[in-house]
């Protein structure tokens, strides 16, 4: 991608460099146009003998520069690729990163909703529970009194039992000693 948008821009600069080179071409045309003869003087060197020896020096120099600017377009084409190589590697790691941040936002929200159903399901049996705590703690209030009053009246007629059992007694014992003075009356009879 980076090299179509190298090749693009550069169609584009070489385009606006042939644009100025035929602008500059048609002014100076249009400048001297009677004086076509003067303009090539201007342009073209009158030593054609040292034109010769000079086109080949300067083409010489133009291979090496050629070469050298090869060589500089092949390291940086080079250097594109590898930026293009590690711009995909971390474009892949950052989507990989972005989709488990994406499913752990998931798992953490389900977790999160699994967590609230789950304490409102035990603060509901909680609420039971309190409500069934309080129940029995007045039942067994209920229980203790009734247990309290059972045995206020269990000791109330335990008491009117032995009221009643010495009461009985007593006159079992008197009824006793009567029939034995009777008795021993009885036997002393002479």
């Amino acid at each position: 991608m980076w090299f179509i948008l190298f090749a693009v821009c550069t169609f584009k600069v070489m385009c606006i460099f042939i644009f100025v080179i035929y602008c500059v071409v048609s002014f100076l045309l249009v400048m001297y146009n009677s004086q076509t003869e003067e303009l090539r003087k201007y342009i073209v060197p009158q030593d054609t003998s040292s034109e010769v020896g000079f086109s080949i020096e300067s083409c010489e120099s133009m291979d090496d520069k050629l070469e050298v600017l090869t060589e500089k377009l092949t390291e940086k084409e080079y250097a594109l690729q590898k930026s293009q190589y590690e711009i995909k590697n971390a474009g892949k790691m950052l989507t990989d990163l972005e989709n488990k941040t994406s499913s752990c936002r998931d798992r953490y929200r389900s977790l999160m909703i699994e967590l609230k159903k789950d304490i409102r399901k035990i603060e509901d049996e909680v609420r039971m529970l309190q409500t069934q705590i309080s129940n029995l703690s007045i039942q067994r209030e209920a229980l203790r009194s009734e247990v309290l009053k059972q045995q206020e009246d269990y000791q109330k007629m335990l008491g009117n039992f032995s009221k009643e059992l010495e009461s009985k007694k007593t006159l079992f014992s008197s009824g006793i000693e009567k029939s034995r003075h009777h008795r021993v009356n009885c036997f002393s009879l002479p």
